[in-house]
């Protein structure tokens, strides 16, 4: 009884990992775990954005910090239903959120005060 029931566990534990290590053998796909979001840095200092260039996926976290002394104006060029977010204070930090409906592609970034200021936010595809 002792063996038929060993055995028997064997087969099952077996069974089971077969199943999880090659799961498309009977057809299915493997879960896909949802894409973990992130938080980008982006320093406003000396009327500039560091980094220049900004990658990101919807969803994603723009934490915008203005190091300088005077005050910002972050907005998309061309996009300012995405972002227009008006003044940011010396020494304070805005929060975007990429919106997940926002397209891949190229997204000019300025600053409605300062003319040069300019970057970039590239967004990827989404999870």
């Amino acid at each position: 009884m002792v063996r038929r029931s060993t055995l028997l566990v064997v087969a099952l534990t077996s069974w089971v990992l077969a199943r999880a290590s090659v799961p498309h053998a009977w057809g299915e796909r493997p879960p896909v775990a949802a894409a973990a979001t992130q938080t980008v840095e982006v320093q406003l200092q000396e009327q500039t954005y560091q980094p220049p260039l900004i990658r990101v996926r919807p969803g994603d976290t723009i934490l915008f910090r203005n190091r300088d002394p005077y005050v910002h104006a972050v907005t998309l060029i061309h996009h300012e239903a995405i972002l227009d977010q008006g003044f940011i204070e010396p020494l304070q930090t805005l929060a975007f959120v990429v919106p997940k409906d926002v397209p891949p592609g190229e997204y000019p970034l300025g600053c409605n005060i300062h003319i040069t200021m300019r970057g970039t936010i590239m967004v990827g595809p989404g999870p």
